[in-house]
């Protein structure tokens, strides 16, 4: 991709030839008609005029053999009062273009760029480049310094040469801010990233090549890689030492380019990039993991509601058997109280005994008190769900907009039971539903440990979700903050 397109390179170097646009960026002060008024002849005052304006819109003068749009000369001979069609006279003259050029530049006090005048170009150049890789806006930057300093803008290719020479600057200060300070056992740490593990895959790709789908193992993999970045000790707020524009140049260059593409980058640059790829790599990972987080337990309470729903219609088909046996009993004992006869011998002589207990039995099999909470099959499912908090909750710090969050205390609480701890004697269920409330202490008295831990989890995620909690290093967590402090500060 060329540093300049045609149509930059047009709006930069060179007049406009659109009446209106002409119009905008050739008016004439009244110095300047004066000034062009004060020469013999209308064509020599209108050639003049627009070299006056050249330099002032381009910072030159006509170049041998130019010839200006139309637009640009009917615009300047309508302010003098000149007819358009004079100009033919003036271009039939080299000489007098000549010497109208060296009397604008003696008048403006011009100078032309000197070998000595790059240094300073080059560096104007840079400064703008810090933000942006678009060689127009770094270009004009150049023209417009070259304008302040009173000096010629020279031919395109020289100016686009030094602009080009900036930006080139201005990537290199980039990668030196963006690794300055980074300790050694940092700088191993990115190096190793390189490194050819088993089956020629680097690090890099490892990691680049992180697992979506919500499985145990797929997290596990996740945590896995996070491991590896951390080891770099490379912190979010690094991208902050350059510019934001030039460091998502950077960032995208770190997801674009393999590790072998990446070696042969000069060494400030592969540190930088490396280090690039760590911050953005660390953010889309722990993002994943979130999400993962989030969709697994999701997936874990789907499969309970499945589970309790099949198990109610198994049950139903059991209890409609249990429902037309006791029917026929009941038929037959209010024969018999009618009739006055026997009930055993009703019972026997209709469902039977050995039926009547094989129907209780079935009615038995599928009516537990003791499992007819809504959560049930949910909570049965803990031991699951526990390894999910026991990879999260020692993998990630989590935090929140609430001052003294009790959410956060509550993980901090299941954070010490995995790691060997007891929970306290009063746990808190101020964070609960009723409807989870009333199965956590279903006598009303003690705390079901297993439903509560399921709870805590259950209640995070809907959370982590809600953007209200989020963890250290999370992307969405940061964008999460800009919008919690924005919407704060508004009125």
């Amino acid at each position: 991709m060329p540093f300049l397109d045609a149509q930059s390179r047009t709006t930069l170097f060179e007049p406009p030839d659109v009446y209106e646009e002409a119009l905008a960026r050739y008016a004439l002060s009244v110095e300047d008609v004066a000034f062009a008024k004060a020469h013999r002849r209308s064509h020599n005052r209108l050639g003049f005029a627009i070299q006056l304006a050249l330099v002032r819109d381009l910072g030159r003068p006509l170049r041998t053999g130019e010839l200006p749009p139309q637009a640009v000369i009917s615009v300047v001979a309508d302010q003098l009062g000149i007819d358009p069609a004079v100009f033919g006279l003036y271009a039939q003259r080299e000489e007098t273009r000549r010497e109208h050029a060296r009397e604008i530049v003696t008048a403006l006090d011009l100078q032309p760029v000197r070998t000595n005048d790059y240094r300073m170009l080059i560096t104007a150049a840079a400064r703008e480049a810090a933000s942006t890789e678009q060689g127009a806006p770094i270009t004009k930057a150049v023209i417009e310094v070259l304008k302040d300093r009173k000096l010629l803008v020279p031919v395109p290719d020289l100016l686009i040469r030094l602009a080009m020479a900036g930006r080139a600057a201005a990537r290199r200060q980039a990668y030196r801010e963006l690794i300055r300070g980074l300790e050694q056992p940092s700088i191993k740490a990115l190096d190793q990233l390189l490194v050819e593990q088993t089956g020629y895959r680097s690090y890099l790709g490892w990691i680049a090549e992180a697992p979506e789908g919500a499985k145990l193992k797929n997290l596990k993999g996740l945590i896995a890689r996070l491991e590896v970045l951390r080891v770099a000790a490379i912190f979010d707020d690094r991208r902050k030492t350059i510019h934001a524009n030039r460091y998502g140049i950077v960032a995208r260059d770190a997801r674009i380019l393999h590790a072998r593409e990446i070696r042969r980058l000069t060494v400030d640059r592969r540190f930088a990039t490396l280090t690039a790829f760590v911050i953005e790599r660390q953010a889309s990972i722990t993002d994943l993991a979130v999400d993962m987080f989030c969709k697994l337990i999701g997936s874990t309470r789907r499969k309970a509601e499945i589970t309790r729903k099949e198990r109610r219609l198994k049950e139903a088909d059991v209890l409609e058997g249990v429902a037309l046996d006791h029917l026929k009993l009941g038929e037959a004992l209010l024969d018999a109280r009618e009739s006055n006869t026997d009930l055993a011998s009703a019972i026997t002589a209709s469902l039977g005994w050995d039926g009547l207990i094989a129907s209780m039995a079935a009615a038995s099999s599928v009516v537990r008190p003791d499992r007819s909470n809504e959560f049930d099959e949910l909570i049965e499912r803990h031991k699951s769900l526990r390894k999910l908090g026991r990879l999260m909750f020692g993998t990630f710090s989590f935090r929140s907009f609430r001052a003294h969050d009790p959410v956060l205390r509550l993980v901090d609480h299941l954070r010490a039971l995995y790691c060997g701890r007891k929970l306290p004697a009063q746990l808190p269920l101020a964070f609960m539903t009723r409807k989870w409330r009333r199965r956590v202490r279903s006598d009303g008295i003690n705390i079901d440990l297993c439903a509560w831990e399921v709870a805590v989890l259950v209640h995070l995620r809907e959370r982590l979700r809600a953007g209200d909690i989020w963890v250290d290093g999370s992307g969405r967590g940061a964008v999460s903050r800009i919008i919690f402090c924005h919407g704060r500060s508004s009125p």
